[in-house]
């Protein structure tokens, strides 16, 4: 039987609200109910194969642009990467407006600020 404190409300995200792509390189960002799911990693294989190198949730929009900025830093060593992606991410208007849940029955796993 499921209780009252497990069912989860569950909506498909199927476009992320930002990505970074540089040759075989991306980062995404997703809203999620707990936060902003941030996904980074690399295309290998001509595109075929997708290795997901990490991925975070973070529950404000400050906490998922520096990772952001730092996942991209990791993939190029280059930090002018980042901060081009961070003004491409201003110019597009930012981070929609997103209010992760706050209670506490949001399930196992860690979120990070």
């Amino acid at each position: 039987m499921i209780t009252q404190d497990h069912q989860f409300h569950l909506e498909p995200v199927v476009e992320p609200v930002f990505d970074w792509k540089d040759h075989s390189r991306f980062v995404e960002i997703y809203p999620v109910s707990t936060g902003w799911l941030v996904l980074w990693g690399r295309y290998e294989e001509m595109g075929a194969v997708r290795t997901l190198h990490g991925s975070r949730v973070y529950r404000t929009a400050e906490g998922a642009r520096r990772r952001l900025a730092w996942a991209i830093v990791g993939l190029t060593r280059n930090p002018v990467e980042a901060r081009d992606a961070l003004r491409l991410l201003d110019r597009k208007g930012g981070l929609p407006s997103h209010r992760p849940r706050t209670d506490n029955s949001a399930g196992a796993g860690s979120t990070t600020q």
